[in-house]
């Protein structure tokens, strides 16, 4: 997938949405968030740090459980996350997640998943997939979380968007073509 450098301003004119800002944000966010807790408790922190058990809106952020990524499971995930992917409002546990998730990100996650899993630091993704004749701009972080246990079951923190453009750039397209 390549990797175009792309800024707010130039994002913001091409999908004429405004809230681009935010979406950015809430990744950055969330990895704030992570090295916040790892500083406090240790690198990677542990899930109990981040009180899943509060009912709160996870936006565009998730949780991934699995001892590799073919078998592993979302726990938890936002609702602007569950509607990007076309995923149910609800988790779920049964179906692994690369079963869950479109084609054209499955990549991705399972780069981030093993990435986070490798080494305890974040992993950020950005880059652009083309799909149904458009191109979506995708920004991701990953970052593993340790259980208070020894297991084989890694956790995985993260936040995923996405935004659909209308029109592409034609240098984006030429670096497009390229890397089929």
């Amino acid at each position: 997938m390549p990797n175009p450098e792309f800024s707010e301003r130039v994002l913001a004119r091409l999908t004429e949405e405004p809230r681009l800002a935010t979406e950015r944000r809430d990744t950055e966010l969330a990895t704030t968030l992570w090295h916040q807790k790892a500083s406090e408790l240790g690198n990677p922190p542990p899930v109990e740090a981040f009180d899943l058990s509060r009912a709160i809106d996870w936006s565009y952020r998730f949780i991934i459980c699995g001892s590799d990524i073919a078998d592993s499971v979302f726990l938890m995930y936002g609702s602007h996350f569950a509607r990007l992917l076309g995923l149910p409002e609800k988790p779920n546990y049964f179906d692994p997640v690369l079963r869950q998730l479109p084609a054209r990100y499955r990549s991705l996650f399972t780069d981030g998943c093993e990435a986070a899993s490798d080494a305890p630091a974040v992993a950020k993704f950005s880059g652009a997939v083309v799909h149904e004749h458009h191109t979506e701009l995708y920004r991701a972080a990953f970052m593993p979380l340790r259980l208070r246990v020894d297991s084989l079951k890694p956790i995985v923190f993260g936040s995923f968007n996405y935004r659909r453009l209308e029109r592409v750039p034609e240098r984006w397209r030429t670096q497009s073509a390229e890397s089929c």
